[in-house]
């Protein structure tokens, strides 16, 4: 079979599937601005005029699942990571190229009669809606083909017929010849046994969020609280002197220089700028607050099924983040000291009265302990959420159990589910296995209200004098 070349596919960043509707809309922008449907290939088909919602719309959609699921797993793994993806509702017709839009349909409609045609059970495949700019895009995603698979379609339809194998070696899905038909036979004859997993990720993404302005009235508050124990001085008038007068002016002194201890060493300049200092620092501080609520969000865990018979060693499953996906660690309590000190009121200085300190007894430090999940950082700023599964029996499911990580996605960038993908090594199989996660739900989690309340905690626990 030979071997697809494109030239400059890799400015297209077409060696992973997009995840996230910013993702895909960059991939549309990038294919539409070429002008033409060069990049066509066996990993990808352009379509303008498909309707999904007739007979031979979904006719075209599944010659297409079954084409790319029949070719060979390693000829389809540079690009899109194995899977293959149409794109329905690109105009090339038209100058410049433009979004046609794709058309209404019904989702169960499309998956019954693209079934008919595929078989159930059938290559897995699913469907993505990419909005760009009011107009409709629809991304057709193959999953990756299996070693040990031949896809035979399933019955009559327009330009397809019951029996027939059909490959996409190139940019165009046809009957296979008997060669092709040969090479897949002799593939599936030495496949290993296969390995099926499915990876999980249990709980929630938590699209964060905030808005600061109840947090920074608070600190507003305090500011004004402290500026109004400084206030402009008296102006100084003459008096006659009279001995209640000397006397009132005595005790005065008295109690400001004795028992309420010494007057304020600050000048008023020097106060007001400790205020506007602290006032500034805090405003900045309220965004380590708001990481702080965050990392309280329950996190999540990692299930990975063998539903295979075959036992794997020295397991290792790696989860694909792509940005703007995060994940912090997860905190029971906040930390109370976030806010920096505020400035002492203006006025007498409290008398200090020295006291005998209490010995202090460190706390013996607890061992670290390494956990299931560790999170590599990327070069081109995604995650990588690397799980030690170890030893994988047949048939049998494994959890991590903890919860110590929290997934996070800017609220201007969520949608309803999380994709991701992922990818599995083991011992003595030579191979990379990699799929779809599970599509996890995206829970909306504003923490405003959390975050000023701690504020305001922290400020009239005032860790100020």
């Amino acid at each position: 079979m030979a071997a697809e070349v494109d030239d400059g596919m890799s400015a297209l960043h077409m060696d992973r599937l997009p995840t996230g509707t910013h993702h895909w809309r960059t991939l549309v922008e990038e294919l539409l601005a070429v002008g033409d449907d060069r990049h066509e290939g066996h990993h990808l088909e352009l379509k303008s005029e498909v309707d999904l919602s007739t007979k031979t719309g979904r006719a075209k959609i599944a010659k297409f699942i079954l084409a790319t699921a029949n070719r060979s797993p390693d000829f389809a793994a540079p690009r899109f990571g194995g899977h293959a993806v149409m794109l329905v509702g690109l105009d090339y017709s038209s100058t410049p190229p433009a979004i046609g839009g794709a058309g209404r349909f019904d989702d169960k409609d499309l998956r019954r009669e693209v079934t008919n045609f595929v078989g159930d059970p059938g290559p897995a495949w699913d469907y993505q809606r990419i909005d760009i700019d009011g107009s409709e895009v629809v991304a057709i995603i193959v999953d990756p083909p299996k070693q040990a698979a031949i896809w035979p379609c399933q019955r009559d339809g327009e330009n397809v017929r019951n029996g027939l194998i059909y490959l996409r070696p190139g940019a165009e899905s046809r009957p296979a010849n008997g060669p092709e038909v040969t090479a897949m036979l002799n593939r599936v004859r030495h496949a290993q046994p296969a390995v099926e997993v499915d990876v999980q990720i249990l709980g929630s993404v938590w699209a964060v969020g905030f808005d600061p302005s109840a947090a920074i009235a608070h600190i507003h508050d305090a500011v004004s609280d402290l500026r109004s124990s400084c206030p402009s001085p008296p102006t100084s008038t003459t008096t006659g002197g009279t001995g209640i007068g000397f006397a009132s002016g005595a005790l005065s002194s008295l109690a400001m220089s004795g028992f309420a201890g010494r007057n304020d060493s600050r000048s008023r300049n020097e106060f007001q700028a400790e205020v506007d200092n602290y006032e500034a620092a805090s405003i900045a501080a309220v965004d380590d607050v708001r990481g702080a609520v965050v990392t309280t969000a329950p996190g999540f865990s990692v299930r990975v099924i063998n539903k295979t018979k075959r036992s794997l060693d020295d397991v290792e499953v790696v989860i694909h983040l792509d940005p703007p996906f995060d994940v912090v660690d997860h905190d029971d309590e906040i930390a109370t000291d976030l806010l920096p000190m505020q400035p002492r009121k203006w006025g007498p200085e409290p008398l200090i009265i020295p006291r005998m300190l209490e010995p202090f007894y460190p706390a013996p430090a607890n061992p670290a302990i390494d956990g299931w999940i560790r999170v590599e950082q990327r070069t081109d700023g995604g995650l990588d959420l690397v799980v030690d599964v170890g030893h994988l029996r047949p048939m049998k499911t494994v959890e991590t159990d903890d919860l110590e990580l929290v997934l996070m996605v800017p609220v201007e960038e969520a949608q309803t589910v999380m994709r991701a993908r992922w990818s599995m090594t083991a011992r003595d199989v030579h191979d990379e296995f990699t799929g779809e996660v599970a599509p996890v739900p995206v829970s909306g989690r504003d923490v405003s209200e959390a975050v000023a309340q701690h504020v305001a905690m922290e400020i009239r626990n005032g860790r100020a004098h």
